[in-house]
């Protein structure tokens, strides 16, 4: 099976030889931090070593970075090992995933056995209609993204709330993807809720936000109980030493001028990307978003973005292979200015090809 998703700078790098500027990857252009660098022999050292087998010292190091209870967090092999862990454990059969949303959910409820429904929705003005046509769809387990990827913009309040209001109401299974929370300041989370519900699991990454996608890691959040439980169908040695050890060192250090930089580059950067952008919004439109990342959509359906931008050296994702997308879709990291610069002087480029062959 081939999937598809960004980052593939390994395969192009074989394939062409060179490395090409990746905007299909929703990654901190601002991390790793400093720290990681500066300590990176350190790290290095625990190639070698087996990593720890007791959990509670990457809930610990986890708990420290974050502010949240260790006995909350099931450390993983990058969020990803917890989707697949929780499409085989979690008891039902049918599944409604609230679409578009992260491709791998689908296919590991799937694997593990169950039903998938999928139910479009953007998060438009329709809220009260679109949450009559979510609950007809009865599920065991609901998952949705919180902010979810592609989109990058949390659902409405009024969705939120209804959803949670019928989730403990039905007393079913509910999987939120926020993976790209922290660059929310986490003002939408779920994790304050993991307390009072059991059957509520919250997917995070490591990854996303501190740079660190090829250590590979991840958490989920989830009531202490469940905790005890999950933690006997996961693979052994499953988050490796190097990270083990990254992670060590950001529970031991101030990360608040990391997190400050993150934010302030994100705001600015998003402010000019946005402003930019209006010069083209005829041909491509562009939807909201509060994160590191934006999807958006070309108008003309003849248009080959995709195959444009990679003649020039970069990579986009396209986002065809998501529920209730297609070709015209596409998705953009923020990267930092300069490389975002030379991004909106290609899209300029394409905008102008395309308006004159009209």
């Amino acid at each position: 099976m081939s999937r598809v998703h960004g980052g593939r700078l390994f395969e192009e790098r074989e394939k062409q030889g060179s490395l090409f500027l990746d905007f299909s990857a929703s990654i901190n252009p601002w991390g790793p931090p400093s720290v990681l660098r500066k300590n990176w022999s350190k790290m290095w050292q625990w190639v070698s070593t087996y990593p720890p087998l007791d959990i509670e010292l990457f809930q610990n190091w986890i708990a420290q970075i974050y502010g949240f209870s260790g006995e909350t967090i099931l450390p993983c092999n990058g969020a990803t090992q917890g989707i697949y862990l929780l499409g085989r454990i979690l008891e039902g059969k049918r599944v409604t995933i609230i679409e578009p949303c992260f491709t791998e959910y689908s296919l590991a409820f799937r694997l593990g056995g169950k039903e998938i429904e999928h139910f479009f929705y953007l998060g438009d003005e329709e809220t009260e209609e679109s949450l009559k046509l979510l609950f007809t769809t009865h599920p065991d387990i609901l998952i949705m993204g919180n902010p979810t990827n592609p989109l990058g913009n949390p659902y409405p309040e009024g969705f939120l709330k209804a959803v949670w209001e019928y989730v403990l109401e039905k007393g079913i299974f509910l999987v939120v993807d926020e993976v790209f929370q922290e660059f929310m300041n986490e003002e939408t989370s779920f994790s304050g809720k993991i307390a009072d519900y059991r059957r509520l699991f919250v997917v995070r990454s490591l990854t996303k936000y501190f740079s660190i996608p090829g250590l590979r890691g991840g958490f989920l959040l989830t009531h202490p109980s469940n905790v005890y439980s999950l933690k006997e169908h996961i693979e052994p040695w499953s988050v490796n030493a190097v990270l083990a050890s990254a992670l060590k060192i950001l529970s031991e250090s101030d990360l608040s001028a990391f997190r400050e930089t993150t934010i302030k580059n994100l705001k600015k950067e998003k402010e000019y990307l946005e402003e930019h952008w209006k010069a083209f919004s005829d041909v491509v439109l562009l939807y909201p978003s509060r994160v590191n990342f934006y999807m958006f959509r070309v108008l003309d359906s003849k248009a080959d973005l995709y195959s444009f931008f990679y003649q020039r050296g970069m990579l986009i994702r396209s986002l065809s292979d998501f529920w209730g997308l297609d070709r015209n879709f596409y998705r953009i990291s923020l990267r930092t200015h300069s490389e975002n610069r030379r991004f909106l002087g290609a899209l300029e480029e394409f905008v102008d090809d395309l308006r004159n062959s009209w």
